[in-house]
């Protein structure tokens, strides 16, 4: 019997391997930290360190390895037992587009919500009013709703 476990054991410790490798930036030429390297069709994986090292222990003796980070293509390699890949560089995927962002007028959103939350419109012309010539901005809203002031040293412009 111990015999027969001892067996067993031992083919499943050989059906696994440890892939290494780094993984870099292929414009920049720096590693990338927090880069997903994944045994594909499993979901046995690992991430690269702060200078982009990796050392997976793979399922299976052969297989394929993914390497994934966000904004960049994916990229995989083959493996056959103990690997080392190498350094693998990854090329930024050219997808993401920029995103904009447009501030439109006056909106009510207190009027809209359903949920009881403090919303405050501060309109220039108030601040124009409060600020009334020296007065800090900060202390000029400090009876704002929903502003808080902090005065912390004392200074004039700490607030």
């Amino acid at each position: 019997m111990f015999f027969a476990v001892a067996i067993l054991s031992s083919a499943i410790t050989m059906a696994q391997s440890t892939v290494t490798g780094k993984v870099f930036d292929a414009e920049m030429n720096g590693p990338l930290p927090g880069a997903n390297v994944l045994e594909k069709g499993t979901s046995n994986g690992t991430t690269t360190d702060f200078e982009g090292n990796f050392s997976l222990k793979t399922l299976s003796d052969s297989g394929e390895i993914v390497i994934t980070f966000v904004g960049y293509d994916s990229m995989t390699s083959s493996f056959k037992g103990n690997t080392n890949l190498g350094t693998k560089q990854l090329t930024s995927d050219s997808s993401l587009e920029e995103v904009v962002i447009i501030g439109s007028g006056v909106i009510d959103l207190a009027g809209s919500r359903a949920t009881p939350v403090a919303v405050s419109t501060i309109r220039g012309k108030d601040i124009q009013l409060k600020a009334a010539g020296n007065v800090e901005f900060g202390e000029a809203m400090k009876n704002t709703p929903s502003v808080y002031v902090s005065n912390q040293a004392g200074g004039f412009g700490d607030s």
